[in-house]
């Protein structure tokens, strides 16, 4: 039975207060790529996704969000790309938020290109 709590006229019950969490998938973590166009995937877990967005530092302007993606499927594998990298040595993320502004994100990666 869910928690809920009537103060005065206001009632509290099934607030979310969990991030997002996120699985990223591939490339894999420290990968090596020979070739410019990658696809990102990645999983996000939540009741009330919203977005996620795919953070990276492969331009000029380095660390910074590359592509939102509006409707990420909850617990299944997601995707962004594919992405033209230069060649490099890159890191990326996922961040999701949530419809009560939560958010979270994966760990950061590196990819070698």
């Amino acid at each position: 039975m869910p928690a809920v709590k009537t103060i005065g006229k206001i009632t509290i019950g099934n607030i979310d207060i969990s991030n997002p969490e996120v699985t990223l998938v591939s490339p894999d973590n420290d990968a090596w790529i020979n070739y410019v166009d990658v696809t990102f995937s990645y999983i996000p877990n939540d009741t009330s996704l919203q977005n996620c967005s795919l953070w990276g530092n492969w331009s000029d302007i380095g660390w910074h969000l590359n592509e939102t993606n509006t409707s990420p499927i909850s617990e299944q594998t997601n995707y962004f790309g594919p992405k033209i990298i230069p060649e490099g040595y890159h890191i990326w993320t996922v961040e999701c938020y949530d419809s009560l502004g939560n958010s979270g994100s994966g760990p950061i990666y590196n990819l070698n290109i």
